[in-house]
């Protein structure tokens, strides 16, 4: 089983040289986080711009828009904890091929518009659609098999005779395919394996007896030299798996060296042959995905279209955003799994779950759940890799069994435990209700909590209200002077000042019940309530300070934080709250 411990990206898009030094477990889910800008797209093009022989970028996806900035990606394996390999492509190669398929699953979703002559005017309307997508490429002409049993015989020598029938196992889509698609017949043609090949005619042809009797006679000496070629023991290996079964391996081997030299009489037709078998069972896996979504998207199935399997979606008005967006993932999930036939496969899905709604998020998360699966029931290794901008942590549809999260956006930032330990330790019956309604909701008394703290082990230079306070709020003023700063600590600082500045100027009639009244949101409802104008900012910024009170211990709480904050709208907010006070204070209604 094989780990995939780094990918480093050079010279793509937005990414000039990067290194993601995150492992990836095979069969199961690994999203990358970061905010809108990090490069998650420039990740998601790197890789779609490969093909088998190289990196091929568009003119607008060089780095700089400068095609002397050469493209490189690079993927580091370990083979059951075994030393790293590290394979590499670029603009002239690719070893990454060799050993890993890809696929990238994008949002193909467009906006159209048209157009309508009123006269003296013209009134255009705009819709989004989803674009035909093509399943297959260009369908081939229908081909004949090129094997004769006859004719291998009479190659083969005198004792043609050992040679098994294949005549139904290259009538069989599926193990054609296999070999078209996992095995460079040109390589087997060679001089290595044509001396393996002829040594073991020779040795056979000289044998007498029965079928039986010289297929018996076959020993396993005589049956390593066509093992020690890498391709030829592959091609047997397909045949025991996807071929008719036999008693011996011999047998396995006599039936791939008649399929080589099928291959090598007429090389034309044997590749015709295989394009064709392999579009036959491309097609018939896409019709039997697609027959599972029959209950609910009943118009929907692959057509021919001249020379090509296509996928054509319903207009939009007769289709809902949240269908279309769920069947568009669902089409170009069934379209990637019929692409991805290797043993080791990587898919890269790009910011596609980021637009779902909570339903249709639970459906493409069950619809890549079950192609894991069928990875695993197969023996094969599926590294599904999902670009996102939501912290999964936070958002409970994110759901995924065993998932990996990885947070590409690092800072080398300083990390103060003090507030993220007491909010870890909140619920602690002993603090509980005091840092509740002292520390992390603002209260105009002092509470002190000196034995409490050393008691959970919290440090002490925060153990009063008051103290708490002060620190929260330097770290505050820290993060409004670009200086570094503690997120956790800067998120309560917000919050408690949103709820002092609104305390303050509320009638101090109403001042006891504000204290009282739970959870900020509520309290500045009741302001509102009784006379107090909020700006909108005040409610707004709740969904980043709520988030730093509430987290598991074991995960890094403290990369997301940072990312938000980061954000320059945020941050803009933040000073637009905290320079209120000095501006204009908060306006009463009037």
């Amino acid at each position: 089983m094989a780990r995939i411990k780094y990918i480093k990206i050079e010279n793509i898009k937005g990414i000039k040289k990067q290194n993601f030094p995150f492992e990836l477990i095979p069969n199961k889910p690994t999203i990358f986080v970061a905010s809108n800008g990090f490069g998650k797209s420039s990740f998601a093009t790197a890789f779609n711009a490969m093909n088998r022989n190289r990196i091929k970028l568009e003119e607008n996806e060089q780095h700089e828009l400068n095609e002397a900035n050469q493209p490189i990606i690079k993927v580091g394996y370990s083979e059951n904890n075994r030393d790293v390999q590290e394979l590499s492509a670029t603009s002239g190669s690719n070893e990454i091929f060799k050993e890993f398929d890809v696929q990238v699953i994008r949002n193909p979703i467009q906006a159209k518009h048209t157009k309508k002559n009123m006269g003296r005017f013209t009134a255009v309307s705009s819709y989004m659609c989803v674009p035909p997508i093509i399943l297959i490429d260009k369908i081939p002409k229908k081909q004949k098999s090129p094997y004769s049993f006859t004719n291998c015989r009479r190659w083969f020598g005198n004792n043609g005779k050992v040679l098994p029938n294949i005549s139904s196992d290259l009538n069989d889509s599926n193990l054609v395919s296999q070999i078209s698609r996992k095995i460079d017949l040109s390589k087997l043609i060679q001089v290595k394996p044509t001396k393996a090949i002829q040594a073991l005619q020779s040795e056979i042809n000289q044998l007498k007896g029965t079928k039986g009797t010289i297929i018996g006679a076959i020993s396993q000496d005589q049956i390593d030299p066509l093992r020690s070629v890498k391709r030829l023991k592959r091609l047997a290996l397909i045949l025991e798996r996807f071929g008719s079964s036999y008693d011996t391996k011999a047998e396995y081997y006599l039936s791939a060296i008649q399929i080589v030299q099928t291959f090598k009489s007429n090389v034309k037709a044997f590749k015709a042959y295989c394009n064709y078998c392999t579009y036959c069972f491309d097609e018939a896996r896409l019709k039997e995905s697609f027959e599972v979504l029959k209950p609910t998207w009943k118009k929907i199935k692959p057509t021919k279209i001249k020379d090509q399997l296509i996928l054509d979606f319903p207009e939009a008005q007769h289709i809902s955003n949240g269908e279309r967006d769920i069947l568009c993932f669902t089409a170009m999930l069934i379209k990637a799994g019929s692409r991805l036939n290797g043993e080791k496969c990587i898919l890269i899905i790009d910011e596609i779950f980021d637009y779902l709604d909570d339903a249709n998020l639970v459906s493409a998360q069950y619809y890549l759940t079950k192609m894991i699966k069928k990875f695993k029931e197969n023996k094969r290794q599926l590294y599904p890799i999902i670009l996102t901008h939501l912290n999964p942590c936070y958002f409970k549809n994110f759901c995924f069994k065993d998932q990996k999260v990885h947070y590409l956006e690092k800072k080398d930032k300083r990390h103060d435990r003090k507030v993220h330990d007491l909010i870890v330790k909140r619920s602690d019956p002993s603090v509980k209700d005091h840092l509740g309604r002292h520390y992390l909701h603002f209260h105009s008394a002092d509470v002190d909590l000196t034995q409490q703290f050393a008691t959970l082990g919290l440090d002490s230079s925060i153990c009063t209200s008051q103290t708490f306070k002060q620190h929260i709020f330097n770290e505050l003023k820290n993060y409004l002077s670009n200086q570094n700063y503690d997120p956790v600590s800067v998120c309560c600082a917000i919050r408690v000042k949103i709820e002092e500045l609104v305390y303050d100027h509320l009638d101090p009639a109403y001042q006891p019940n504000f204290l009282d009244t739970n959870k900020t949101a509520n309290k500045l409802i009741f302001a509102e309530e009784n006379g107090l104008n909020i700006p909108s900012p005040f409610f707004l910024l709740g969904i980043i300070y709520n988030e730093a009170m509430h987290f598991p211990p074991t995960q890094d709480n403290f990369t997301p934080l940072f990312s938000k904050l980061n954000n320059q709208t945020i941050r803009h907010m933040i000073e637009e709250v905290i320079d209120w006070q000095f501006q204009q204070g908060i306006a009463s209604k009037t």
